[in-house]
C-alpha cells in the first residue's frame, strides 16, 4: 500500500544481504511500478546474476528493454524460452511473434498474462508438492521445490516445504539449513521454526531445540506443538505467555 516505504525496507534489506536475489526482483517490480525502467533494470539484472534461472526475473527484464531499458531483447527472450514451464510454452511464442511485429502495448499485455499465468502455475506445483510430502514421496517433493525456486525465488513458504522434504527423508541437517533459510526470510514464521526446533531435536541438539521453541512461545502464546516439545525436552511454562523455566 506504500511502495516508496516497500522500496526502503527492501534497499535496507539489500544492503544488509546482497546475494538476496528475491529481493533484487522485489526493488526491480517496485521501479518498473514507478516508471523507472532503467533502474528496475539493474536490479533485476543483479537477480539474474545470482540466480540466472529466475524465470519471473527474466520475464520482467523483458518488459523493462521493450519499455526503454538497456538491454539485449534477444538473450533475454531466448532464455526465458528455454526457462518458461511447458503450460506456458503457447503463450511465450504468441510473445516473441508480437515482439517481431514490433507490437509492444500487445506484447507488455501478454507478459502481465504471462506473470499471472506463471504464479498459477506455481500455485499447482506447489500444491503437488504438498501432495507429494502428504504421500510420503519426498524425493519427487523436491523435484518440484527445486525447480518453482529456481523459476520464481527461494520464498519462505517453499523453503519451509523443503526442508520437510529433508527431514521426511531423515537428512536433519539438511532439513535445518532449509528451515533457517525461511526464517532468515520471515523470523515471524511460527511452523518454520517449530520444525527447526524438531530437527535439532533429532540432532540430539536440545538446548538449540529449546531455544527455538521458546522462541515460538514468545510469538504464539501456548502453542500445542512447542508446548509439547518443551515438556519432552523437560521444560515448563509457568504462565501463559510468561518465561519458562526447568
Amino acid at each position: 500500500r506504500d511502495p516508496e516505504a516497500a522500496r526502503g525496507y527492501f534497499q535496507r534489506a539489500s544492503d544488509h544481504q546482497p546475494g538476496w536475489a528475491d529481493v533484487h526482483h522485489r526493488l526491480g517490480r517496485l521501479a518498473m511500478q514507478a516508471g523507472e525502467n532503467a533502474a528496475a533494470a539493474q536490479h533485476l539484472d543483479q537477480a539474474m546474476a545470482i540466480n540466472p534461472d529466475y524465470l519471473a526475473a527474466r520475464l520482467d527484464r523483458v518488459e523493462t528493454i521493450l519499455s526503454g531499458a538497456p538491454g539485449v531483447l534477444e538473450d533475454h527472450f531466448n532464455r526465458l524460452r528455454q526457462l518458461a514451464p511447458a503450460e506456458l510454452a503457447a503463450d511465450v511464442e504468441d510473445l516473441d511473434s508480437l515482439i517481431v511485429a514490433s507490437n509492444r502495448e500487445a506484447a507488455v499485455d501478454l507478459i502481465g498474462q504471462l506473470r499471472a499465468q506463471l504464479r498459477s502455475v506455481h500455485r499447482e506445483r506447489r500444491a503437488q508438492a504438498e501432495q507429494h510430502l502428504r504421500d510420503q514421496k519426498a524425493d519427487e517433493a523436491l523435484v518440484i521445490l527445486d525447480d518453482v525456486m529456481e523459476e520464481c525465488g527461494r520464498f519462505p513458504d517453499l523453503l519451509h516445504l523443503a526442508g520437510l522434504a529433508w527431514a521426511q527423508k531423515g537428512d536433519a541437517l539438511k532439513a535445518e539449513d532449509h528451515f533457517r533459510e525461511a526464517l532468515g526470510h520471515n523470523p515471524r514464521f511460527v511452523r518454520a521454526r517449530v520444525n527447526l526446533g524438531l530437527a535439532l531435536m533429532d540432532q540430539m541438539r536440545l538446548g538449540d531445540a529449546e531455544a527455538e521453541f521458546l522462541a515460538v512461545l514468545d510469538i504464539v502464546e501456548d502453542h500445542p506443538l512447542a508446548l509439547a516439545a518443551l515438556e519432552e525436552l523437560g521444560v515448563v511454562s509457568e504462565s501463559p505467555g510468561g518465561r519458562h523455566d526447568r
